[in-house]
């Protein structure tokens, strides 16, 4: 993940997929979710890596029980780097 520095809690969440046997109901993919400040990390299964799902996942997996970051780092995939506008962020 690089040297992210983040002063205090959901100040930054860093955001990334990751690949994994596909499972019997399709879900071969993982979104990685870290609070940086923490270093809290979720791992949400997804069918696919579209920013309609990220913005989902981000939404029920984190945003409600967290809060709103005030900032998103991704790796620079399209898929990431649309997921702010939707996402609010």
């Amino acid at each position: 993940m690089g040297h992210l520095l983040a002063n205090q809690p959901n100040e930054v969440l860093a955001i990334d997929f990751s690949f994994l046997e596909p499972s019997r109901d399709g879900l071969e993919q993982v979104l990685v979710i870290t609070n940086v400040f923490f270093k809290f990390t979720q791992v949400i299964p997804t069918r696919d890596q579209r920013a309609s799902t990220v913005a989902s996942v981000l939404l029920k997996e984190w945003f409600y029980r967290f809060g709103v970051p005030a900032r998103l780092h991704s790796d620079q995939e399209k898929s990431l780097a649309s997921v702010s506008p939707t996402a609010g962020v």
